[in-house]
């Protein structure tokens, strides 16, 4: 729903069509030799069983900040 680009060039995005832990879960590819790679699903905490749908990071990759629906804890 809300992509985003990593300073690494990382792509992270929300999908439903791919196998995960809910509705939407975010995933990561990485361009390599002028392809994408295969998505690949992060997993908990990152994913939920509701709908994770947004990923940001901060320049250093030590603060991120996702958005799913559901409960807060």
């Amino acid at each position: 729903m809300f992509p985003f680009i990593a300073d690494n060039g990382d792509l992270y995005f929300a999908s439903d069509g791919l196998p995960g832990y809910g509705g939407l879960d975010i995933f990561v590819t990485r361009r390599v030799e002028g392809k994408w790679s295969r998505p690949v699903n992060l997993g908990l905490p990152i994913n939920s069983s509701f709908d994770d749908f947004s990923l940001a990071m901060d320049k250093t990759d030590k603060q991120v900040c996702s958005a799913q629906t559901g409960p807060v804890a």
